[in-house]
């Protein structure tokens, strides 16, 4: 769960009974298997961040603490800048007018987003504790 998902737009509308409702469905669910998946955002906005991790410890759901993903590597932001004007009929000069792009968007080791994140390191510990979910094929 983020930002952009049901529980997360109430969050960010302030409506906590229907974050929390939500989310209880969510782990009705997937019990032993829903996860808040918390991303530190790159225009800085903590809001949801801060919100979801007081949700996720009121109801004893864990969080994992992730980093928002474009690119493999720091080095290749310029070439993840070329290829997104390119996508989208853009110049260098007109990339104000898409979502925020930045260097700090590439993927991290669990130790690196560990040392960066801005949340408790209690509740993202309560997932690396639970054992590894098993998937039975043909079920569904």
């Amino acid at each position: 769960m983020g930002a952009a998902g049901d529980v997360g737009q109430a969050l960010l509308g302030e409506r906590g009974a229907l974050a929390a409702e939500r989310t209880r469905y969510w782990m009705d669910l997937y019990p032993s298997a829903f996860t808040w998946n918390c991303i530190a955002p790159a225009g800085g906005d903590e809001t949801h961040l801060h919100a979801a991790v007081a949700l996720a410890q009121e109801l004893q759901c864990p969080v994992v603490a992730t980093n928002d993903v474009r690119f493999l590597d720091a080095a290749e932001f310029e070439a993840h800048e070329a290829r997104v004007c390119i996508r989208e009929g853009r110049t260098l000069d007109d990339l104000a007018a898409l979502p925020p792009l930045t260097e700090q968007q590439y993927l991290r080791s669990a130790q690196r987003c560990r040392s960066c994140s801005r949340i408790s390191p209690k509740p993202c510990q309560q997932r690396r504790d639970r054992p590894p979910l098993q998937c039975a094929p043909g079920v569904g």
